[in-house]
């Protein structure tokens, strides 16, 4: 499994294709135990991993492999009791695959004029005010074993299950 993790490059420019190939990739490492045990204990030991995972009071971003130079990364979430999300959209199209739990994903629209809304505003400091809203037009409930992909630009916001 982990012979394959290094041989691997995604082309997020097929969106399609990079969604079957880090679908079947995802499926393969969730059954692989040893992998997913020998990944996550090389996440507390490597430097250069343990430097990219994050602790939040929201939630905990174990990263895992990174490989960005060959379009992918790696990450094991972890929802907090607090967990509370927001609409948001991310930096990055991703596929995701639910491990354990579940939760309320809700794909969002924006609604309203862009404008004076600056294109570097990155977070809540960057904030103005704008006629933007955003309102729900997709929800599907994500339980263990779903794999579903996102495309950076969608707005979205996950009402998960703690821990």
């Amino acid at each position: 499994m982990l012979d394959e993790l290094d041989r691997l490059t995604v082309d997020w420019s097929d969106l399609h294709k990079a969604r079957a190939q880090t679908n079947e990739i995802l499926t393969a490492l969730a059954e692989d135990k040893q992998a997913m045990t020998h990944l996550l204990e090389r996440a507390r030991e490597e430097e250069d991993l343990f430097d990219k995972c994050e602790h939040h009071r929201l939630l905990d971003k174990l990263v895992v492999y990174d490989a960005l130079d060959r379009g992918f990364r790696i990450r094991v979430h972890v929802s907090t009791e607090d967990h509370r999300d927001r609409p948001h959209d991310h930096r990055f199209t991703f596929t995701s695959l639910i491990l354990r739990g579940h939760y309320r994903h809700v794909r969002h629209q924006l609604v309203g004029r862009p404008e004076g809304i600056p294109e570097d505003a990155q977070d809540d400091f960057d904030a103005q005010d704008s006629d933007l809203r955003v309102i729900p037009r997709f929800v599907t409930n994500e339980v263990a074993g779903n794999c579903y992909t996102l495309h950076h630009s969608e707005i979205h916001t996950t009402y998960t299950t703690p821990n």
